[in-house]
């Protein structure tokens, strides 16, 4: 019993922990700047490569006006929930002539049709499990979602066509 209460009081903590960054990150805004998005997606991706994780990226797109550690993050949360349930991440940069796409999509189960938007409130989760290893806090879409919508561009998740998931971050040139 005493390791059940335990690993609830953990649970409890990292749910704290994760909230407190969620709002810390909203309340320190940074200044946008012209990025080059592609650079900033390539070194994400050599980032996971080194730790061996299966990650491709094709691509390439103009400068956007962007804030960079804010769109690091949403685009770290995207890879990760990629390889966490997906076990590979394959990106795509595209461009279209108002606005630069970002698909990472994934090889894992996707989310049921009717919990696509779900996802994005806060401590929402599809896993069933309560072990954080497994299935995080539920704050890594919210806060990619809010971090997308800051930059005046929007993140959308689809299930792929055979399986999988793609979660599309979309960014105004």
């Amino acid at each position: 019993l005493r390791d059940s209460v335990r690993q609830d009081l953990n649970e409890m903590a990292a749910m704290i922990d994760g909230a407190l960054d969620y709002l810390r990150g909203a309340s320190q805004p940074e200044p946008a700047q012209r990025l080059d998005v592609a650079a900033l997606v390539y070194s994400i991706a050599e980032d996971a490569q080194s730790r061996g994780e299966p990650v491709t990226v094709s691509g390439n797109c103009t400068p956007v006006m962007a804030q960079p550690l804010a769109l690091r993050r949403c685009l770290n949360n995207l890879l990760e929930n990629a390889l966490r349930y997906g076990t590979r991440a394959d990106i795509r940069i595209s461009e279209a002539a108002a606005e630069v796409a970002i698909a990472i999509a994934d090889a894992g189960p996707g989310i049921p049709a009717d919990k696509l938007e779900a996802v994005f409130s806060p401590f929402v989760r599809i896993e069933e499990s309560r072990n954080r290893n497994t299935g995080g806090i539920g704050l890594g879409l919210t806060i990619a979602r809010d971090i997308a919508q800051q930059q005046g561009g929007c993140l959308r998740l689809e299930n792929g066509p055979e399986t999988g998931l793609v979660a599309t971050l979309t960014l105004k040139k």
